[in-house]
């Protein structure tokens, strides 16, 4: 969880400081866990007393945080923010601007200007039928690239919202340094890595009781590491067990179902790359897994952690490695795409070419039943031909028969024997 800094330029009323440092405002499940700290900058509270219900925000910048924010969003790693929060959460930014209706009426939430211009704020269209059951976070309004030395913002509230609007300079992390924190939380730390956290001596060290996870060479580094170290610091928790997808008849209960042949792809569904690191989530019961980079640069665009194949919430904290998939990945090769599971641990690769043979031919038993069908139409046809054939031949013979009778009525006496000659 990041931790927050109030830089001493600038005096902020008491109860606008008691908000900020709310456990609310800084809570790990309400912030991207990317964020690594925060400095706020600027803050003002609006509420119903806020006279033209407009929020005005002023402070500097640094040129040298300038330059890095002017870079493009994934060559930096410190963001401008603009946050607004009320009633104890963080709000949409897409929720403000959509406003509420009144008498039939669209009215428009806020209006963002920065020095004198006009900032959008983006909305993305969720396509219907999209689920989304994840973990959602409320991103915040990202305003680095109208960085500057002086900064003037002005937000107009159409809406009846009352809270908060914070701007803050947020440092990230990078999503190997994000890749091995989650290596850090499920195999602990090695031995030639440990270091103090702060005047980084490698001997003689100890670790903090709560997390398990920071070290120090003695209590003054410790005390002194606190101001920091108190807003990431957690009771130490066991690594997320995943579900086993390679049960056994030895291992199932009376009332679990056998599955038999599971096929698995071997690459990631986000980056259509061979998978590196194959997690889940502790909520995933299925043997697809997906690569912890790509996954992890999804959820940090987009704000929503969850699952790409079940859709259930997968958060920072419950993902972990599938060791078992890991060992598929290890012992196939980089040609092998697919694989075939097998209740009791087996697998079999699926080759190429077996995948371009089903390419060709994709659904061998619909052709099969198309052709079955094609050729029951062709003999009802053929039947149909027939009978009406046969209808012919008997009106034909029908015809020729009554010609014969007729013919043979004059006879009188020999009506018989015309009727036994036909």
């Amino acid at each position: 969880m990041a931790y927050l800094t109030t830089p001493d330029s600038f005096s902020l009323p008491r109860e606008t400081l008691k908000l900020i440092r709310s456990p609310q405002y800084v809570s790990q499940e309400a912030r991207c866990p990317f964020i690594k700290n925060c400095q706020v900058l600027s803050a003002t509270e609006v509420n119903s007393q806020t006279s033209g219900r407009r929020a005005t925000l002023t402070f500097t910048l640094q040129t040298s945080d300038i330059q890095i924010l002017r870079k493009s969003s994934s060559a930096r790693h410190k963001h401008l923010h603009l946050r607004a929060f009320s009633n104890r959460k963080h709000e949409d930014w897409a929720k403000l601007l959509k406003g509420e209706e009144k008498k039939n009426n669209k009215i428009h939430g806020v209006k963002v200007t920065i020095n004198s211009a006009y900032f959008p704020i983006p909305i993305k269209e969720q396509k219907s039928g999209t689920k989304k059951r994840g973990f959602i976070i409320s991103k915040p309004l990202d305003i680095s690239t109208r960085a500057a030395d002086k900064m003037d913002i002005k937000i107009d509230i159409k809406t009846n919202f009352n809270g908060l609007f914070v701007v803050e300079l947020a440092t990230y992390y990078t999503i190997a340094q994000m890749s091995d924190r989650i290596f850090t939380r499920l195999t602990g730390i090695f031995p030639e890595n440990k270091k103090c956290e702060l005047c980084d001596i490698n001997s003689d060290l100890k670790r903090c009781s709560t997390c398990k996870i920071t070290w120090y060479c003695g209590i003054q580094c410790q005390t002194q590491d606190w101001l920091k170290h108190q807003f990431i610091c957690r009771p130490y928790q066991r690594p997320p067990e995943l579900p086993s997808h390679f049960t056994g008849a030895d291992k199932m209960d009376d009332d679990d179902i056998q599955l038999g042949e599971t096929r698995v792809s071997l690459r990631c569904p986000l980056t259509i790359k061979r998978i590196q690191t194959p997690i889940r989530g502790k909520h995933c019961h299925h043997p697809q897994c997906f690569d912890l980079k790509g996954f992890l640069g999804y959820c940090c665009k987009t704000g929503v952690w969850q699952c790409m194949y079940c859709t259930k919430p997968c958060k920072f904290s419950d993902i972990s490695i599938d060791r078992e998939m890991e060992k598929i990945l290890l012992n196939t090769g980089a040609e092998i795409d697919q694989v075939r599971l097998y209740p009791g641990g087996l697998f079999e690769p699926i080759t190429l070419d077996e995948i371009r043979a089903e390419h060709a031919n994709p659904n061998p038993r619909k052709r099969k039943r198309d052709n079955n069908s094609t050729n029951h139409n062709n003999n009802n046809n053929n039947n149909n031909n027939n009978n009406n054939t046969s209808k012919n031949n008997g009106s034909n013979n029908s015809n020729h028969n009554n010609t014969s009778v007729t013919s043979t009525s004059s006879l009188g006496a020999h009506k018989d024997v015309a009727i036994v000659l036909d």
